[in-house]
């Protein structure tokens, strides 16, 4: 019969005992913040396939959804009806990742030079001339930089205003927010207020990781989402999110949480990723039992 050998090996490999390992060998870097090896892994299985440039929170997302041993009694039947070799070789990811599973992957430091000018070197200037430039030609004063009033505001719609036309003199329109759509990064550009986000209610993803968030309650009218990425902020409720009833994916790593409750019951929650918060385990118990993948 076409595909036996294949078969029999991936119903080798596809054990509980080899899914534990993988996820908590991802679970372990990610909670290190060793991104540097999920990212070297994602690579790694992947190839020889196009890869569109994901962020780190989607890429952790996807190997543990794709890994968790939950997924053990799917795997198996999948296999079995696989009626040829070339239905039989999506499954084969296992070996490569297991071939891997032990890389030494480290984040690499940032690049200091062996050795650095001071601008006494530099320029021959004295301490007392760091304040400002005499231009000896046009013979005036000026600061070294004047930061741009409109970056003072760390707000999301300034923040947005900002990255789409390169300054804030006026406000996207509120139409053009509600056209919005798929997934919209917003991720490590230091927002601390929602504020016009209520209009983007047709995003159906949305990345807010590494920002200063506290308040997210705003985030409740976007229903449309799928997907919310809200890793590295200081987040201290999730009472917002309560009405997100199509929510699949939740990254809420690394922020100041001891109550999710408000997440039990979502309809069409699979996986939550809370690594980093204090959350009572008799709630994590409670979204498991909902069958929602949740990583603590």
């Amino acid at each position: 019969m076409p595909g036996e050998n294949l078969r029999d090996r991936l119903k080798s490999v596809y054990t509980e005992v080899n899914l534990n390992r993988i996820s908590t060998r991802v679970i372990e870097a990610y909670r290190k913040k060793n991104f540097a090896y999920i990212s070297t892994l994602h690579r790694k299985i992947n190839a020889d396939q196009y890869q569109e440039e994901q962020k780190i929170n989607k890429i952790f997302a996807g190997l543990i959804l794709m890994y968790h041993p939950d997924r053990l009694g799917s795997y198996h039947r999948e296999i079995e009806a696989a009626k040829e070799d070339r239905q039989l070789e999506k499954y084969t990811h296992i070996f490569i990742t297991l071939e891997n599973l032990d890389l030494e992957v480290r984040e690499e430091s940032r690049f200091e030079p062996d050795f650095m000018y001071t601008p006494q070197e530099e320029f021959g200037l004295e301490e007392t001339d760091y304040d400002y430039i005499i231009d000896e030609d046009e013979n005036f004063e000026h600061d070294f930089y004047e930061e741009p009033s409109y970056m003072e505001s760390h707000d999301f719609i300034t923040t947005l205003t900002i990255n789409e036309y390169g300054h804030n003199r006026f406000d996207i329109p509120r139409r053009d927010l509600e056209n919005l759509t798929g997934l919209l990064d917003m991720s490590g550009q230091g927002i601390d207020d929602l504020n016009g986000i209520d209009a983007c209610v047709n995003l159906t993803g949305l990345d807010l990781s590494d920002n200063d968030l506290s308040d997210i309650s705003d985030l409740g009218y976007l229903t449309m989402l799928e997907e919310l990425y809200l890793s590295g902020n200081i987040i201290v409720s999730v009472d917002g999110l309560m009405l997100l009833d199509k929510l699949k994916k939740l990254d809420l790593s690394f922020n100041s949480l001891d109550d999710i409750s408000p997440l039990i019951g979502l309809p069409q929650l699979a996986f939550l990723n809370i690594i980093g918060n204090a959350v009572p385990s008799e709630q994590i118990d409670k979204l498991k039992k909902q069958g929602v993948v949740v990583i603590s």
